[in-house]
């Protein structure tokens, strides 16, 4: 509900109801006011509408005609503005959601094939990954194993046997 100060009645009638007659009304129990003191200790009178609307039927039908409230007054107002200007707002926004909708129907129905056919590739690259790692895997083995055989024979090598142990030590040499 809205409420209304002394002032700002008297200003909307434009001087035909003073703010003199509103504070005695007020006084005299004619007219209904929340009393509110402001930051300077100075009394605030607060109207609310129904209460102000009632008093204006009653002190005579020649001034209500010709008071119009601020708040009916900037609701009079601003109504058609806002309309009008949220119109292509709203339009504008209409386009995009449907231009959205449209995107989302061809992304379901035309990439779908187009995400079959990356997942295939996708696969086959990994497939071709894992067969490279294997074969990685098997050859590092066998050189392990020709390591571990080449030591061995270089364990078993006597002494004077140089020239066979340079052999040996040349091919782990190459090895690594």
């Amino acid at each position: 509900m809205k409420k209304y100060s002394i002032y700002e009645i008297a200003k909307s009638t434009q001087g035909q109801i003073s703010q003199y007659k509103i504070t005695k009304a007020i006084q005299d129990k004619e007219l209904l006011a929340e009393t509110v003191k402001d930051g300077k200790g100075k009394l605030k009178y607060l109207i609310a509408d129904s209460d102000l609307q009632q008093w204006l039927h009653n002190t005579g039908d020649q001034m209500a005609t010709n008071i119009i409230l601020p708040n009916k007054q900037l609701i009079n107002e601003a109504e058609p503005q806002k309309e009008n200007n949220l119109k292509p707002v709203l339009e504008e926004k209409d386009k995009r959601i449907e231009e959205l909708k449209e995107h989302i129907y061809l992304l379901e129905h035309k990439n779908i094939p187009l995400l079959e056919e990356s997942k295939k590739e996708a696969q086959a690259r990994i497939d071709n990954v894992n067969n490279q790692i294997k074969e990685l895997q098997e050859k590092e083995e066998e050189k392990a194993k020709e390591r571990r055989k080449l030591i061995m024979d270089l364990s078993q090598v006597k002494f004077y046997q140089g020239k066979k142990r340079q052999e040996l030590l040349s091919k782990l040499n190459a090895i690594s």
